[in-house]
């Protein structure tokens, strides 16, 4: 799951790497297991949570299999393992 997350989040970055968030560029890297996006390690633990902070508000959170996290603007879906 951890990673196939980094994949999503990597093609996802790739592909918006111009891209805004709250006024400054949207940057990261992916080494040895380790995703940072913006100076935050996204790979510890894998919450949702640091990411919120760093790309704001989801325009939709969905409910599914999985729960989805969409950023229209960013072209950015999160997936977050549902906790049952």
């Amino acid at each position: 799951m951890k990673k196939f997350l980094m994949m999503i989040i990597a093609a996802a970055l790739t592909a918006t790497t111009i891209g805004q968030v709250n006024g400054e560029k949207l940057s990261g890297s992916i080494s040895k297991g380790r995703f940072v996006l913006n100076d935050v390690v996204v790979s510890n633990g894998w919450a949702i949570a640091p990411l919120q902070n760093l790309l704001g508000n989801t325009e939709r959170i969905k409910d599914g299999a999985n729960r989805t996290h969409s950023y229209d603007k960013l072209g950015l879906v999160l997936y977050e393992k549902i906790k049952k």
